[in-house]
């Protein structure tokens, strides 16, 4: 056995053979590791897998190969997570969730500190480099010049060297994490998900998830994308309606049963009106379904006329909730002179396709609703790719109200706009330092990529990564009748707010507003007119760590989520 083991760590250990070679030996290494109940063995082995991810799915590479290479190595960086915590070792396998998440925005953030520091002619050399926006940069489908633009990139990212080495992520930072609420990652697995919870109140506590196991998570995750890809078509039989709208219901009652209920059960109560905050941040397939829509809902009227929260429970009752795709943060750094952003809101309305009709009613909320912010607006026919990129930057908060695209390259997804897509790449390049809020009514605007859910492929990922500290966006197809009273409610909120960072009063508001549209009479029977609604950010004024070790240079993890510069 011994043996065995040491051949695989010297083959893991080879320098001289590519990433992808070391990684596949690492993972062989941490399985027979693993069978041979050799514990601090298999913990090596999936450290150096889950290090060399970035190292694989390599800057030099465009977006496309990157991807397939992520996809491909998921199911093993998911299962070094699952290891650690069957080991105990809760904060090594939270720096894991973070490391092995992201890593598409985490290398475009690397990147820009890399340009920062470099001379221009190196500058010039590396400019696109792991961009979101280099998805169709592959030979044969460029011009000849594109193509040997694309070649010198990849050149300059060699002579660049370690620079665009990804710094890993230092397991120590996540040992003394102040959560003043509750932070959940949850975790798939062949024999059920785990769930990882952690707490001011409660410290750390995992708790096992039987009835999610991989095969019925796939199982939910399709059911409920077979749904939202036709549940907003009014047009078919009124049979056909049901049954899309029960499959909702459906997944939320499932969520309940067998994920988010167990979870709730090992909080500590509330009484009174307080609700508990919690924080999801899933992990895989969990990624993709509406954690914080979990519950048992009334899917009739008489259902309503006589629900109460024995018969009916349901996360919304308990607590408010948020998610954060790495609990550790992508924001672009802060510069000492972000002030020098508007402080006022870029709202974007357009209906480039048809069939959004609350528009002049939303922006007449909007306008009402925040006398003391200055609005620029971009409407119809000026909603422009190239109009919206130039004044995103220029705006510390941002509104838009359009159609949604979904693209089967889910990096060319994005806002309808009049001129075309304004993308993932578009949006995440944007760079708008002091950013605050972003409220993307779009459709599917923080609906994840199925073959790499981990990446938080979807607007709301890309207005993080832009700079906005939060954001609210739909997890699904919205119905636009709904966001009247969401509107006023965060506007309203916004606009009283005389702190810095008021993210909690604001989804505090939108917990509310959208918690009347839940128990609306008409309203809760459609699920899409309050599920999709979702908040991302910590949305508090400060989250720090607390007696954080010292961090090697080489190792310096990324910033706190809600780190004040």
């Amino acid at each position: 056995m011994e043996d065995i083991l040491n051949v695989q760590r010297r083959a893991a250990s080879l320098t001289g053979i590519p990433p992808a070679h070391q990684f596949t030996q690492s993972v062989l290494w941490a399985q027979d590791a693993e069978a041979y109940a050799d514990a601090d063995q298999a913990m090596a082995a999936h450290r150096q897998a889950v290090t060399l991810a970035s190292d694989v799915a390599w800057i030099g590479m465009n977006v496309v190969e990157r991807q397939l290479l992520l996809e491909q190595m998921s199911g093993a960086m998911i299962r070094a997570v699952t290891f650690a915590i069957s080991q105990s070792q809760n904060h090594v396998a939270m720096a894991w969730a973070d490391q092995i998440r992201s890593i598409l925005w985490r290398q475009s953030m690397h990147v820009r500190t890399v340009l920062d520091n470099v001379g221009a002619e190196q500058r010039s050399a590396l400019a696109g480099l792991a961009s979101l926006r280099d998805s169709r940069d592959a030979p044969g489908v460029l011009p000849d010049s594109a193509n040997a633009e694309r070649e010198q990139r990849r050149a300059a990212a060699h002579s660049t060297g370690s620079a665009l080495v990804v710094p890993s992520i230092d397991p120590r930072v996540y040992e003394n994490l102040h959560v003043p609420g509750t932070l959940v990652s949850v975790v798939p697995g062949t024999e059920g998900a785990t769930a990882l919870v952690v707490g001011d109140a409660i410290g750390t506590q995992t708790v096992h998830l039987p009835k999610a196991g991989i095969d019925e998570l796939d199982k939910q995750v399709a059911s409920l994308r077979a749904a939202l890809g036709s549940t907003s078509d009014r047009s078919g039989a009124w049979s056909s309606v049901e049954r899309r709208r029960h499959a909702l219901f459906d997944c939320f009652e499932w969520l309940w049963d067998c994920v988010v209920g167990p979870i709730v059960d090992c909080l500590p109560h509330h009484h009174g009106q307080e609700l508990a905050r919690i924080w999801w941040s899933p992990i895989g397939q969990f990624a993709l379904l509406p954690l914080h829509a979990a519950g048992r809902h009334p899917r009739s009227s008489r259902q309503i006329a006589r629900a109460n929260s024995e018969e009916w429970p349901c996360l919304a009752d308990i607590a408010i909730s948020a998610y954060l795709p790495t609990v550790w943060s992508l924001d672009v750094a802060r510069s000492s002179n972000e002030t020098s952003a508007v402080k006022g809101l870029l709202y974007l309305a357009t209906d480039s396709i048809g069939g959004i009709k609350a528009i002049p009613a939303e922006y007449q909320a909007v306008s009402d609703s925040l006398p003391s912010i200055p609005i620029t607006p971009l409407l119809d026919a000026d909603v422009t790719v190239d109009a919206v990129r130039e004044a995103i930057t220029r705006h510390r908060y941002l509104h838009v109200t359009a159609h949604g695209h979904l693209d089967e390259n889910s990096v060319e997804s994005g806002i309808r706009l009049r001129d075309g897509t304004f993308t993932l790449g578009e949006l995440a390049d944007g760079q708008v330092p002091g950013g605050e809020l972003a409220v993307l009514l779009s459709c599917d605007s923080a609906s994840g990529d199925v073959r790499l859910p981990n990446e938080a492929l979807h607007l709301a990922g890309a207005a993080r990564q832009a700079g906005y500290r939060e954001v609210v966006a739909a997890t699904m197809p919205l119905r636009d009748s709904s966001t009247i009273p969401v509107v006023n409610a965060i506007y309203s909120t916004l606009n009283r707010a005389s702190q810095h960072r008021p993210g909690d009063a604001i989804v505090r508001a939108m917990h509310q507003a959208v918690d009347s549209l839940r128990r609306g009479r008409v309203t809760a029977l459609d699920p899409l007119s309050w599920a999709p609604y979702a908040f991302f950010g910590w949305g508090l004024a400060h989250v720090d760590v607390r007696d954080r070790p010292p961090v090697d240079a080489a190792e310096r993890p990324i910033h706190p989520a809600t780190k004040e510069d």
